[in-house]
């Protein structure tokens, strides 16, 4: 059974695929081969994986963070907080510097 749609065109576009199996068994049947609610045991007929992709819930930020958070937009984040420590790490420095530029020349200039 294929999933159809109108684009904004009037066109029909197909959205995707749907499968269906339904399995009648008789009491008896279906007694002697008993299977599990959703995913769990006996997990057969048919067998069910685990879901893949799911989030999974921590008290840590930085799996968090990794989970709701793609790998660009980390790199970019990653970045920007690097380039922002080192302009205050030069911010913070700045007034020694000067200092010790500024009793270097007097200095110099007195020959003290």
């Amino acid at each position: 059974m294929n999933l159809a749609s109108k684009n904004e065109f009037g066109k029909i576009e197909v959205n995707g695929k749907l499968r269906i199996q339904i399995d009648v068994y008789p009491k008896v049947d279906a007694e002697k081969q008993k299977v599990g609610e959703a995913q769990s045991e006996p997990n057969v007929n048919p067998h069910l994986p685990p879901p893949e992709g799911r989030l999974t819930f921590s008290l840590n930020p930085c799996t968090m963070i990794n989970q709701l958070v793609g790998p660009n937009f980390r790199r970019a984040g990653t970045a920007i907080i690097v380039m922002v420590l080192c302009i205050a790490l030069c911010v913070a420095l700045a007034p020694m510097l000067i200092s010790d530029l500024m009793s270097a020349a007097i200095l110099g200039i007195f020959g003290l």
